[in-house]
């Protein structure tokens, strides 16, 4: 298999703007496409998106869950037990390289579990590429923001004020790709543009849509 970039891809977007349609497509892809394996952080079993892929729940993760598992799993995600239990996998069980999805990581706001900077951190050395999305740039974990490589943007109502510190220097170029694609994006959902994402690097560079 080639070698991983270990990428950070946070997708941002609006209710029903496609931001998990986005994600299963690329997650499809890189299975059926080029043999991946994805492993996907879901904060309950109420996201109808993954109904159709097998989950470990919180309850049977220590005697289910297989490192050489295939494909998509889904496992449920319970305060203090799942990171520290990936964490342990990751650094002592040979589990690597692979596609970790944090599907609306609200568990990382304030004061997130040390294990889950400890992945991001590592995310090179394990040969990770980590996903995640959420509703508006403010709902992004402050602490994922060092480590996102990469930005998949669609139309996005809040303000990204909150997350200045975070974006620094970028602050202003993020400003202007929002109200970019939002006017692109508009409010007619018969038009394909309204599922539009563009998918740049941290310093505004476009490399995909």
């Amino acid at each position: 298999m080639a070698k991983r970039y270990a990428d950070f891809t946070e997708i941002i977007g609006t209710a029903g703007r496609g931001k998990t349609t986005q994600l299963l497509n690329i997650l499809n892809y890189k299975v059926q496409k080029k043999g991946e394996r994805c492993l996907v952080v879901i904060p309950d079993g109420s996201e109808k998106a993954w109904f159709d892929y097998p989950t470990i729940f919180s309850d049977d993760l220590e005697t289910d869950f297989d490192i050489n598992f295939e494909g998509i799993l889904c496992i449920e995600y319970e305060e203090n037990l799942t990171f520290p239990f990936l964490y342990k996998k990751f650094k002592h069980d040979g589990l690597a390289n692979l596609n970790l999805v944090l599907d609306d990581p609200f568990y990382a706001e304030g004061r997130p579990e040390k294990e889950i900077r400890m992945i991001l951190a590592r995310k090179r050395q394990w040969a990770i590429d980590i996903f995640s999305n959420s509703h508006s740039y403010d709902q992004v974990p402050p602490i994922f923001f060092p480590y996102i490589t990469i930005f998949g943007l669609g139309y996005t109502e809040a303000e990204i004020v909150n997350r200045r510190k975070q974006l620094g220097e970028h602050f202003d170029i993020h400003c202007r790709m929002r109200n970019a694609v939002n006017k692109f994006a508009g409010l007619d959902k018969s038009k394909p543009e309204y599922y539009n994402f563009v998918y740049f690097l941290k310093n505004g560079e476009i490399i995909g849509r």
